[in-house]
């Protein structure tokens, strides 16, 4: 979700500048996730540039500030968010740590580098979310060591840009938005006794494919319902239109919870016979 539509216009403009962000249809770029993709964000580029790791420190502090106030800490995700989310913390004078993708091998074998309170209030700064695959690994392993999880906050996420040629693909398009806004969105069930009941939104089913199967290779996804359909349709809600009133270019972002836990015995049936 975005937080503040200047300060995220602002990050793309200095990302853009420093080129950060980088393109290729030919050969996608294959993210940490497995997947697949003709962008990639390199977040990192940024901390070499003074005047733009400052806007990003300081505008992500303010929102924390502002959001989860004072009496909590921060913890970046390794590796990425590691120099940012220290940059957060000196600015606002908390404690802070960084979490890594696995506990090391070697030496004391942390996980979580850095002291911060038991039952801490926290919040986990990651420099980019894509699956949310690596951000929802850095929430379990702190709240296995005993600290609440109050918020996260990113640079960088990926949304749906939508480009069409012409009217009937902007029509396409408009129906898409139109579907997620659907489904996402409660009922309103007249039942025969008195009163109303709202209906909760639709569940969806997500799963990664290749070549027109599910990709068995990729973490498993469960039941979700669409939390947040954030549609833009032009910098500063300027845009142009087709005649027919469609716009030229779409942005869609979507927000999805999942609504129950993925379990081993889901991941691998039997695996509790075999003591995994």
């Amino acid at each position: 979700m975005v937080l503040d539509k200047k300060v995220a216009e602002q990050t793309i403009n200095y990302l853009t500048q420093i080129n950060a962000i980088k393109l290729n249809t030919k050969n996608p770029f294959t993210w940490t996730s497995g997947i697949k993709s003709p962008i990639y964000c390199d977040n990192r580029l940024l901390l070499s540039y003074p005047e733009i790791r400052k806007f990003i420190a300081e505008k992500m502090s303010e929102i924390i500030k502002n959001k989860y106030g004072e009496n909590i800490s921060i913890t970046g995700v390794a590796t990425g968010a590691i120099a940012i989310g220290a940059l957060i913390a000196e600015r606002l004078n908390l404690p802070y740590s960084y979490v890594r993708p696995e506990p090391k091998n070697h030496g004391l074998k942390n996980q979580i580098e850095g002291f911060i309170d038991k039952g801490s209030e926290v919040v986990v700064i990651e420099d980019l979310i894509s699956t949310g695959k690596s951000s929802l690994n850095a929430i379990n392993a702190l709240r296995d060591e005993g600290f609440n999880v109050t918020g996260m906050l990113s640079i960088f996420s990926y949304n749906f840009d939508f480009y069409p040629k012409n009217a009937e693909e902007a029509k396409t398009v408009s129906d898409i938005v139109k579907l997620f806004k659907y489904h996402s969105s409660a009922s309103i069930n007249e039942a025969e006794m008195q009163g109303r009941f709202f209906v909760a939104p639709s569940e969806f089913e997500i799963h990664y494919m290749y070549r027109d199967n599910i990709n068995d290779k990729l973490h498993k996804i469960s039941r979700c319902v669409c939390t947040d359909v954030d549609v833009r349709y032009g910098p500063e809600e300027q845009f142009s239109t087709f005649d027919d009133g469609h716009p030229v270019t779409t942005n869609l972002a979507l927000t999805f919870t999942e609504l129950e836990f993925i379990t081993k015995e889901k991941i691998f049936p039997g695996a509790g016979l075999l003591g995994a």
